[in-house]
């Protein structure tokens, strides 16, 4: 049994829209308006989410084309678990400190 898919355009938006957003946030980051917490759970779903899309879009593409896109992918899921990881280390963190 295969496993349900997103219709293309939605899976688009997630390609375009997740980098997107996150390079906004980043810039906020900077300036000092968005704490870094909230920068690694957004980082941790906009990896997650467009890792997941570059793995699904792949399956679509030709051969040399389609490995690419598959590590590609893997990788951008490997880095938002790495966000992920850096999100829980820091409310753990905060949560220890009390209010």
């Amino acid at each position: 049994m295969a496993l349900p898919t997103l219709p293309v355009p939605l899976d688009y938006v997630f390609l375009v829209g997740w980098p997107l957003l996150l390079v906004l946030a980043y810039r906020r980051y900077r300036r000092g308006e968005l704490p870094r917490q909230q920068l690694y759970a957004l980082g941790a779903s906009a990896g997650l989410a467009t890792g997941s899309s570059l793995v699904e879009r792949s399956d679509s593409m030709q051969r040399p084309l389609d490995v690419v896109l598959e590590g590609t992918g893997l990788f951008v899921v490997f880095l938002g678990l790495l966000a992920a990881v850096g999100w829980w280390r820091r409310w753990r963190g905060d949560s220890d400190k009390g209010p």
